[in-house]
């Protein structure tokens, strides 16, 4: 133990950003030889435990640190925390929201194993323009009811968009789920087609919440906290997996992936498509604010409901 103490310090470098981190550039193999030059000779299997022992193993660099602190980020997790809670207790659903990365089309490369007869032959470059195009998935899950649902377009990711793919699956599912809803909470993210600076999302929220006559609270998420989102690792991780080594060359092959997923703890996924819908151009982004939004008195940003009109 003491050698491999030696070799391993000889051949280690901190971290200049990371306190207490510490690497070494050796692999297994290499160390036994070190050894074995030391007069040592042991076996591979006997210097992985050792060094697993000492706290050293294979390890990935982890993404959690942030480059600007999140704005009121306690406090908003606070409050999402008791408005779930909330909404359990009345029986009433909560649904987290995403758009999931776009997917391209044709025969380009895409990442991941699948058990297969032989190997697929792709494009040897991954051009967005040798694709035959990209399909938009947006995401829905059931946070009581762990199921997912996922709609795509060939189109642009907007807040029409996101609000047309809500409406769908709650008129095919959720209403039937949740018979006697009497308010729906949505998850977001502070980005994208669920931003809350999206004036277009609010507006075409405000139309939902008219036509289903239900209040329809908004809790986002603090900036650079996404991947806190429910759906992020309870859904798009598992649907990850089922779009592994695939070959789209329709939306509807990507939805028919996406509908193949499950869990051992019983997630289901259900899938629609809805036609494209064109990029928001500077004029749309000038809709006006729905006039009847309730914003929250603490924190009005990431929290408002829309009440029927």
């Amino acid at each position: 133990m003491n050698e491999l103490r030696a070799v391993i310090q000889d051949n280690t470098a901190g971290s200049p950003t990371v306190s207490g981190l510490k690497w070494t550039h050796l692999s297994v193999a290499e160390i036994v030889r070190e050894l074995f030059q030391r007069g040592i000779k042991v076996a591979n299997e006997v210097v992985s435990r050792l060094l697993g022992e000492m706290g050293f193993k294979t390890r990935q660099q982890v993404k959690s640190k942030t480059k600007v602190p999140s704005r009121d980020r306690d406090e908003q997790f606070e409050k999402i925390e008791k408005s779930i809670e909330d909404y359990k207790n009345t029986g009433d659903p909560v649904f987290s929201i995403d758009s999931k990365r776009k997917e391209s089309l044709g025969e380009v490369h895409r990442s991941g194993d699948v058990i297969a007869n032989q190997a697929a032959e792709v494009l040897d470059h991954d051009l967005p323009a040798y694709s035959d195009g990209e399909v938009t998935p947006h995401g829905i899950y059931d946070v009581q009811e762990n199921t997912g649902h996922v709609t795509v377009t060939t189109g642009s990711d907007t807040g029409e968009f996101a609000v047309a793919s809500f409406q769908r699956y709650w008129e095919e599912v959720g209403s039937v789920q949740h018979a006697s809803a009497k308010r729906i909470l949505l998850l977001c993210d502070c980005g994208g087609s669920n931003s809350y600076r999206s004036n277009t999302l609010k507006y075409h929220l405000q139309e939902l919440s008219n036509e289903l006559g239900l209040p329809i609270q908004v809790a986002h998420y603090p900036v650079h906290c996404s991947k806190y989102n429910p759906i992020e690792r309870r859904e798009f991780s598992h649907v990850e997996r089922a779009f592994s080594g695939r070959i789209f060359s329709t939306a509807s092959d990507v939805a028919e992936a996406a509908e193949s997923t499950s869990t051992q703890t019983g997630l289901n996924i259900t899938t629609a498509e809805l036609p494209e819908f064109q990029p928001v151009r500077k004029s749309g982004k000038r809709v006006p604010k729905p006039p009847n939004v309730e914003y929250d008195k603490d924190l009005p940003d990431y929290n408002y409901t829309f009440n029927p009109q």
